[in-house]
């Protein structure tokens, strides 16, 4: 077959049906835990398409820069991390400002530009986090994970809040609760 004398391949597909077959299309990779943001660093990815991080927030820092402008840093641990809200902001935020570094290692941080702590959609400790796009991954010092993302690219998500049905009998009618407090699956407190 040809259009206007020109012949067309054999195994030609147009760039809607290449589409449907692109890896892109597929479920996005999502990065749970810092040893996998790791791992993804040494695959050396070509870009971040199609790939998210996902993780509990510990805190969060505002920094001035010496131009007026600032950016906010979402410092997230471990999706399932076992350890309590109390307990990982001891061990993180309480000791960041004397002991960044040792805060970082273990955290994956990413920053935000031009949003501080007042901006509307950022998370509250504990929440959990889903970076649906993001920049510039890369390990400072072959250990803190770090990414640039934007404050539109946050899923938050209240991981202390979990609907839980419970039947209940009151004027014959089936009542539905909502568990306060509840840890996310295998949390312990």
């Amino acid at each position: 077959m040809k259009i206007d004398g020109i012949p067309i391949p054999k195994d030609y597909k147009s760039p809607l049906q290449q589409r449907g077959e692109r890896k892109e299309d597929a479920a996005p990779r999502k990065i749970p835990t810092k040893q996998d943001f790791v791992q993804y660093m040494n695959e050396k990815p070509k870009n971040t398409d199609n790939t998210q991080i996902c993780g509990r927030c510990v805190f969060l820092t505002t920094h001035t820069l010496a131009d007026g402008r600032q950016l906010l840093r979402i410092h997230l641990t471990d999706l399932l991390a076992s350890e309590t809200d109390v307990r990982l902001k001891a061990k993180y935020e309480d000791n960041n400002s004397s002991n960044q570094f040792s805060a970082d290692k273990d955290l994956m941080t990413g920053t935000i530009w031009d949003v501080d702590e007042t901006s509307k959609g950022l998370p509250a400790r504990g929440q959990m986090v889903t970076i649906i796009r993001f920049t510039k991954p890369k390990l400072f010092r072959e250990e803190c994970c770090q990414f640039t993302t934007r404050l539109q690219d946050l899923r938050c998500k209240d991981l202390a809040k979990q609907a839980v049905s419970i039947p209940a009998k009151k004027d014959g009618a089936q009542h539905d609760s909502i568990a306060q407090g509840a840890a996310p699956p295998n949390h312990i407190r």
